[in-house]
């Protein structure tokens, strides 16, 4: 599923190596994320021009519908499908890129609904969250900022436990690294 900026969306077929109109979504989105859920169905979330909206698109009946409204912008962050099948919304900027956010979330595919959760330890966007084999959550790097309209890269990493619920600080990466990657090994 290919979600851009003009609400059209797209599938690619592998079997066939072409894409096929997929409907579109209910906002415009860019700088969003798209997870896919255990029951098949995509939650979309945030993005430049409609950072405070979640939708879900279900590909079987091929259609996008409004999930819960989020309660702030959210671009640059991350979400990441915990074990439970919960979705762990985390940091991210506000529309214009002058606020980082510390707060996070978890939506619950069950209800179609966000709830706030603890804080990260310190705001950040363009970081990366990371699933590790023991269920926590490893975000990492990103961008913070010291005050309005002065940001620069991050080396302090944290780990999101779900039993818990809480962020702790976990160790500093040896090189600032902001809009990169992390994939488990």
């Amino acid at each position: 599923l290919i979600i851009g900026s003009n609400a059209k969306a797209e599938l690619y077929n592998p079997n066939t190596g072409q894409f096929v109109h997929a409907g579109y979504t209910v906002h415009d989105r860019g700088g969003h994320t798209a997870t896919l859920l255990r029951d098949g169905r995509v939650l979309i979330v945030g993005g430049n021009s409609s950072a405070t909206t979640a939708e879900i698109y279900n590909p079987t009946t091929g259609f996008f519908s409004l999930s819960d409204t989020l309660n702030r912008d959210y671009i640059e962050h991350t979400v990441t499908l915990l074990p439970d099948g919960r979705v762990l919304l985390a940091g991210g900027s506000m529309r214009g890129g002058m606020n980082f956010l510390k707060n996070a979330a978890i939506f619950d595919p069950a209800t179609n609904a966000f709830s706030p959760i603890n804080s990260l330890t310190h705001a950040r966007c363009s970081h990366t969250a990371t699933l590790l084999p023991n269920g926590q959550v490893l975000i990492a790097g990103g961008e913070t900022m010291t005050r309005p309209g002065l940001h620069y890269p991050d080396l302090s990493c944290e780990l999101y436990d779900p039993a818990k619920g809480t962020f702790t600080a976990a160790a500093n990466l040896n090189y600032l690294k902001y809009g990169h990657t992390a994939t488990l090994l």
